[in-house]
């Protein structure tokens, strides 16, 4: 490693993270980050969150995405 890298990062625009607890985390985002819940899909184990200008996307690991 080392060097420069090829590309500087400006922004993200969706990050998506496995979680173990899929409320306690919405829970952190929304109260302590701000986030605001743009879609659930309890089916699926999903949680679409908006951050800003970015998506953060939670999945239960035990759901069917995870």
């Amino acid at each position: 490693m080392g060097g420069r890298p090829p590309f500087a990062v400006q922004r993200l625009d969706h990050v998506v993270l496995r979680v173990r607890d899929l409320d306690r985390t919405e829970a952190f985002y929304r109260e302590l980050l701000g986030c605001e819940v743009e879609r659930r899909r309890d089916d699926l184990g999903l949680r679409h969150l908006r951050a800003g200008a970015s998506m953060i996307d939670l999945i239960a690991i035990d759901g069917r995405l995870g």
